[in-house]
């Protein structure tokens, strides 16, 4: 948990509304994710190294479902990066590809939900970046509304 508050801390970390939580905060959210049956998180590993965090959630079963009308076989995910102090060119675009090729490897999602805050200017332009992919995957990314104001236990 101490990784993980450590990123989700950072003023670049704002879009996941974890900023002012306390490291037991955080610890509960995820201990919360592990045992729920439409939220998931991951612990994205570089080299051996914690390197950033994976969610999926059911649109279905979260408060983005209100913003749009939910399918079957939606699936919502979140990405945030560890920060660094050099990042490695295409880094980004190279751990999205990869969530997608696992989602389209071992899951039954029609569509991916990707909901960045609209005042995100750069996870807009990644979402972007990655939908040519995700289309290569027979997927479909989604950004029709803002993101609809979330409690910190369903992070961003």
């Amino acid at each position: 948990a101490a990784v993980i508050h450590e990123w989700v801390s950072t003023p670049r970390a704002r879009f996941w509304g974890m900023t002012g939580l306390s490291r037991e905060q955080v610890e509960e959210v995820y201990a919360h994710l592990a045992d729920s049956p439409t939220h998931h998180a991951w612990l994205l590993e570089l080299d051996g190294a914690p390197a950033g965090i994976f969610q999926t959630y059911e649109p279905h079963a979260d408060p983005v479902g209100a913003a749009y009308r939910v399918e079957p076989g939606d699936l919502g995910v979140h990405v945030l990066l560890a920060p660094t102090e050099h990042r490695t060119p295409g880094l980004t675009g190279a751990f999205g590809r990869r969530v997608l090729e696992q989602i389209a490897r071992h899951g039954t999602a029609r569509r991916i939900v990707a909901e960045p805050d609209v005042s995100n200017d750069r996870a807009l332009a990644r979402l972007e970046a990655t939908r040519a992919a995700a289309q290569q995957a027979a997927l479909t990314t989604r950004n029709e509304s803002p993101k609809p104001t979330r409690p910190p236990m369903l992070g961003p």
